[in-house]
Protein backbone atom coordinates (compact mmCIF):
# COMPACT_ATOMS: atom_id res chain seq x y z
CA UNK A 1 0.00 0.00 0.00
CA UNK A 2 1.36 3.04 -1.12
CA UNK A 3 1.30 6.44 1.61
CA UNK A 4 1.35 9.64 0.26
CA UNK A 5 0.99 12.98 1.67
CA UNK A 6 -2.23 15.07 0.52
CA UNK A 7 -2.19 18.89 0.47
CA UNK A 8 -5.77 20.18 1.03
CA UNK A 9 -6.93 23.57 -0.15
CA UNK A 10 -10.15 25.29 0.83
CA UNK A 11 -11.94 28.70 -0.59
CA UNK A 12 -15.47 29.60 0.30
CA UNK A 13 -16.96 31.05 -2.80
CA UNK A 14 -15.98 30.50 -6.56
CA UNK A 15 -14.81 33.64 -7.55
CA UNK A 16 -11.87 33.75 -5.16
CA UNK A 17 -8.84 31.96 -5.64
CA UNK A 18 -6.59 29.57 -4.93
CA UNK A 19 -2.64 30.38 -6.22
CA UNK A 20 -1.90 31.79 -2.87
CA UNK A 21 -2.29 28.60 -1.45
CA UNK A 22 -1.30 26.35 -3.99
CA UNK A 23 2.04 28.84 -4.46
CA UNK A 24 2.41 28.58 -0.51
CA UNK A 25 2.15 25.10 0.20
CA UNK A 26 4.73 24.05 -3.44
CA UNK A 27 7.70 24.04 -1.16
CA UNK A 28 6.78 20.89 0.19
CA UNK A 29 5.63 19.17 -2.32
CA UNK A 30 7.00 16.44 -4.76
CA UNK A 31 5.35 14.85 -7.43
CA UNK A 32 3.95 12.10 -5.39
CA UNK A 33 1.85 14.31 -3.63
CA UNK A 34 -2.36 14.14 -3.56
CA UNK A 35 -4.06 17.88 -4.34
CA UNK A 36 -7.34 17.91 -3.16
CA UNK A 37 -9.24 20.91 -3.42
CA UNK A 38 -12.91 22.53 -2.20
CA UNK A 39 -13.56 25.46 -3.92
CA UNK A 40 -17.24 27.26 -3.34
CA UNK A 41 -16.82 25.18 0.03
CA UNK A 42 -17.39 27.24 3.32
CA UNK A 43 -15.62 26.41 6.33
CA UNK A 44 -18.98 25.82 8.41
CA UNK A 45 -19.04 22.41 6.50
CA UNK A 46 -17.78 20.04 8.45
CA UNK A 47 -14.34 18.36 6.72
CA UNK A 48 -16.12 14.95 6.15
CA UNK A 49 -19.59 16.76 4.29
CA UNK A 50 -17.30 18.59 1.98
CA UNK A 51 -15.92 16.59 -2.20
CA UNK A 52 -12.26 16.64 -1.11
CA UNK A 53 -12.69 16.98 2.26
CA UNK A 54 -14.89 13.18 2.26
CA UNK A 55 -11.48 11.64 0.00
CA UNK A 56 -9.45 12.65 2.25
CA UNK A 57 -10.99 11.27 5.29
CA UNK A 58 -11.51 7.79 3.33
CA UNK A 59 -7.99 8.14 2.27
CA UNK A 60 -6.81 8.95 6.17
CA UNK A 61 -9.11 6.31 7.50
CA UNK A 62 -7.65 3.60 4.41
CA UNK A 63 -4.22 4.62 5.30
CA UNK A 64 -3.37 5.60 1.91
CA UNK A 65 -2.44 9.22 3.51
CA UNK A 66 -0.05 9.52 5.86
CA UNK A 67 0.10 13.27 6.21
CA UNK A 68 -2.24 16.15 5.62
CA UNK A 69 -1.14 19.25 4.84
CA UNK A 70 -2.99 23.08 5.06
CA UNK A 71 -1.96 26.18 4.35
CA UNK A 72 -3.74 27.67 7.20
CA UNK A 73 -5.53 26.06 10.18
CA UNK A 74 -8.94 27.71 9.11
CA UNK A 75 -9.19 26.25 5.96
CA UNK A 76 -9.84 22.70 7.57
CA UNK A 77 -12.93 24.50 8.92
CA UNK A 78 -14.17 27.74 11.08
CA UNK A 79 -15.44 25.13 13.59
CA UNK A 80 -13.39 24.42 16.71
CA UNK A 81 -14.87 20.65 17.40
CA UNK A 82 -15.27 20.17 13.38
CA UNK A 83 -11.36 21.10 13.38
CA UNK A 84 -10.72 18.80 16.78
CA UNK A 85 -12.46 15.79 15.19
CA UNK A 86 -10.14 16.20 12.21
CA UNK A 87 -7.40 16.24 14.44
CA UNK A 88 -8.53 13.14 16.50
CA UNK A 89 -9.26 11.17 13.17
CA UNK A 90 -5.66 11.60 12.16
CA UNK A 91 -3.80 10.57 15.85
CA UNK A 92 -6.08 7.46 15.55
CA UNK A 93 -4.81 6.72 12.10
CA UNK A 94 -1.00 8.30 12.71
CA UNK A 95 -1.89 10.94 10.05
CA UNK A 96 0.99 14.08 10.37
CA UNK A 97 -0.64 17.44 10.31
CA UNK A 98 0.86 20.21 9.29
CA UNK A 99 -0.11 23.51 8.64
CA UNK A 100 1.94 25.20 7.03
CA UNK A 101 1.40 29.30 8.12
CA UNK A 102 1.27 28.53 11.53
CA UNK A 103 4.17 26.22 11.64
CA UNK A 104 2.40 23.62 13.43
CA UNK A 105 3.54 19.67 13.25
CA UNK A 106 1.06 17.35 14.93
CA UNK A 107 3.23 14.49 15.67
CA UNK A 108 6.85 14.45 17.07
CA UNK A 109 9.24 11.96 14.96
CA UNK A 110 8.14 9.13 17.25
CA UNK A 111 4.74 9.06 16.39
CA UNK A 112 3.64 10.89 19.74
CA UNK A 113 1.63 13.98 19.72
CA UNK A 114 2.98 17.07 20.30
CA UNK A 115 1.09 18.69 23.33
CA UNK A 116 2.34 22.37 22.22
CA UNK A 117 1.11 21.97 18.80
CA UNK A 118 -2.25 20.51 19.89
CA UNK A 119 -3.12 23.21 22.46
CA UNK A 120 -2.19 25.68 19.69
CA UNK A 121 -4.80 24.14 17.64
CA UNK A 122 -7.16 24.41 20.02
CA UNK A 123 -6.08 28.08 20.79
CA UNK A 124 -5.53 29.25 17.18
CA UNK A 125 -9.52 27.35 16.32
CA UNK A 126 -11.33 29.30 19.60
CA UNK A 127 -9.77 32.46 18.15
CA UNK A 128 -10.93 32.15 14.67
CA UNK A 129 -14.39 30.87 16.02
CA UNK A 130 -14.64 34.10 18.16
CA UNK A 131 -13.65 36.27 15.17
CA UNK A 132 -16.03 35.10 12.67
CA UNK A 133 -19.08 35.68 15.32
CA UNK A 134 -17.83 38.88 16.33
CA UNK A 135 -18.20 39.76 12.35
CA UNK A 136 -21.49 38.44 12.46
CA UNK A 137 -22.48 40.48 15.43
CA UNK A 138 -20.86 43.61 13.84
CA UNK A 139 -22.93 43.56 10.89
CA UNK A 140 -26.09 42.42 12.55
CA UNK A 141 -25.67 45.86 14.81
CA UNK A 142 -24.47 47.80 11.83
CA UNK A 143 -27.79 46.95 9.85
CA UNK A 144 -29.99 47.81 13.21
CA UNK A 145 -28.04 50.74 13.46
CA UNK A 146 -29.06 51.62 9.91
CA UNK A 147 -32.77 51.15 10.51
CA UNK A 148 -33.06 53.05 13.61
CA UNK A 149 -31.18 56.10 11.06
CA UNK A 150 -33.75 54.82 8.49
CA UNK A 151 -31.01 54.40 5.81
CA UNK A 152 -31.05 50.81 5.47
CA UNK A 153 -34.49 49.39 3.65
CA UNK A 154 -33.17 45.85 2.89
CA UNK A 155 -33.31 44.28 -0.67
CA UNK A 156 -35.37 45.99 -2.96
CA UNK A 157 -38.61 43.51 -3.54
CA UNK A 158 -37.74 41.06 -6.67
CA UNK A 159 -33.49 41.29 -5.61
CA UNK A 160 -31.78 38.11 -4.81
CA UNK A 161 -28.55 38.80 -5.34
CA UNK A 162 -26.54 35.90 -2.75
CA UNK A 163 -23.28 36.63 -1.06
CA UNK A 164 -21.55 34.34 -3.94
CA UNK A 165 -22.75 36.58 -6.69
CA UNK A 166 -22.35 39.79 -4.84
CA UNK A 167 -18.39 38.32 -4.58
CA UNK A 168 -18.22 37.32 -7.93
CA UNK A 169 -19.42 40.71 -9.42
CA UNK A 170 -17.08 42.75 -7.05
CA UNK A 171 -13.85 40.04 -7.84
CA UNK A 172 -11.53 42.39 -8.57
CA UNK A 173 -11.96 43.98 -5.23
CA UNK A 174 -11.70 40.49 -3.31
CA UNK A 175 -8.33 40.41 -4.90
CA UNK A 176 -7.16 43.30 -3.62
CA UNK A 177 -8.95 42.68 -0.28
CA UNK A 178 -6.88 39.51 -0.25
CA UNK A 179 -3.45 41.11 -0.57
CA UNK A 180 -4.23 43.32 2.36
CA UNK A 181 -4.45 46.79 0.50
CA UNK A 182 -6.34 49.34 2.54
CA UNK A 183 -10.38 49.99 1.54
CA UNK A 184 -9.78 53.18 0.33
CA UNK A 185 -7.25 52.21 -2.07
CA UNK A 186 -8.93 49.69 -3.17
CA UNK A 187 -12.33 51.95 -3.70
CA UNK A 188 -10.01 54.20 -5.92
CA UNK A 189 -8.14 51.20 -8.04
CA UNK A 190 -12.03 49.70 -8.89
CA UNK A 191 -13.60 53.26 -8.90
CA UNK A 192 -16.07 52.29 -6.13
CA UNK A 193 -17.12 53.77 -3.03
CA UNK A 194 -15.79 52.88 -0.11
CA UNK A 195 -18.57 51.48 1.44
CA UNK A 196 -19.04 49.17 -1.35
CA UNK A 197 -15.90 47.42 -0.54
CA UNK A 198 -16.35 47.43 3.31
CA UNK A 199 -19.17 45.54 2.73
CA UNK A 200 -17.48 43.45 -0.24
CA UNK A 201 -15.06 42.59 2.66
CA UNK A 202 -17.66 41.79 5.49
CA UNK A 203 -18.84 39.31 2.98
CA UNK A 204 -15.66 37.79 2.64
CA UNK A 205 -14.99 37.88 5.95
CA UNK A 206 -18.30 36.19 6.85
CA UNK A 207 -17.59 32.85 4.37
CA UNK A 208 -14.25 32.47 4.73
Amino acid sequence: MISQTAFYIRVSTNSQHTDRQHLGLMDGADADCLWFEDKGVSGSIPFGDRPAGKEVVKGIQEGTITELVSYELSRLGRDLADILSVIELCIQNQCQVRIHKEGIRLLDEDGSVNPMSRMLISILGSVAMMQLEQTRINVREGIEAARRRGAYRGRKRGTTISTAKFLKKHSRAVSLLKEDYPVSWVAKVVEASPTTIRKVRTMMESVA
